[in-house]
């Protein structure tokens, strides 16, 4: 079994940086006092929107409509405190993969950036129904209320990236491209799920279903520049995202008790997709 679990181990930390996810699970219930875990996951994020605002020189004009798409990848280190308090860390790479960016003027800018640095920090709290426990007498000892678990996951990143290209609609490619955009994230979810255990094949299977709260920040903290045809523009904003309710379904299977791998999707307020696995010491 500790050869199998190795094995598996090496597959999900190669095949992650392939694959996105920036989850709630991976691991989506306690882990236990001092249980540790490390593992890899990656997050792939089209069409968040974004309030309007912003301005741009050269034409002058505002923003009307902005949606960014964006790629992380990432380890993820965690720890539990109690049986019910996870904690984790993350750190990796971040690119902006399309922004657009949309004027009054009716033009149309899309930027995409290099890839650098991003870091997180987040917690869970989670409970499980327990045979014997409170709530399970509550709900009169029956049995199907029991591996039940409702959770609550906090999570803040931050990362800034250097512009790499634009293209404007229409237009021939601008030269002299410059700018930083800096951007910080805090997602707050709340999650229910159930327990199923496969004890023949030492597998449990944990899908959950929940409501999250996004705030996602951007902002040009050196102004995106470039030249077209001779004349010199920037392009400064400083925004919100502009829907920041969404709903999340996913699913942890752990196997063996030690390797944990996740599957997430967010919707509503983003389309995502998460793939991401860790090994549980």
């Amino acid at each position: 079994m500790r050869i199998v679990s190795v094995v598996a181990l090496a597959v999900l930390l190669l095949a992650a940086p392939c694959a996105f996810a920036s989850s709630v699970g991976n691991e989506v219930e306690g882990m236990g006092n001092l249980k540790f875990s490390a593992g890899a996951e990656g997050n792939l994020v089209y069409n968040k929107e974004i309030e309007g605002g912003g301005t741009l020189t050269s034409p002058s004009t505002t923003i009307t409509d902005f949606e960014i798409d964006y790629a992380q990848v990432y380890g993820k280190l965690s720890v539990g405190l109690t049986d019910y308090l996870n904690l984790y860390t993350k750190l990796g790479g971040v690119k902006i993969t399309d922004s657009k960016i949309k004027f009054a003027s009716g033009s149309e800018i899309k930027v995409k950036s290099d890839t650098s640095f991003l870091w997180a920090l987040g917690g869970t709290v989670t409970y499980t129904v327990k045979e014997g426990d409170c709530v399970y007498e509550l709900f009169g000892k029956n049995d199907w209320i029991k591996d039940f678990f409702v959770g609550v996951n906090n999570e803040f990143n931050m990362w800034g990236v250097d512009v790499d290209s634009l293209s404007i609609t229409g237009n021939v490619s601008p030269t002299n491209v410059s700018g930083h955009v800096w951007n910080w994230e805090y997602q707050l979810t709340g999650y229910v799920g159930r327990r199923f255990a496969f004890e023949q094949i030492k597998t449990v299977f944990k899908p959950y279903v929940g409501m999250l709260w996004d705030l996602f920040h951007t902002e040009t903290d050196d102004d995106i520049s470039y030249t077209l045809s001779g004349t010199a523009s920037k392009l400064t904003y400083d925004l919100d995202s502009d829907d920041q309710l969404g709903i999340v379904v996913g699913a942890d299977v752990t196997i063996f008790d030690h390797i944990i791998l996740n599957v997430e999707g967010r919707f509503i307020n983003e389309t995502a997709i998460s793939f991401g696995g860790s090994y549980k010491f």
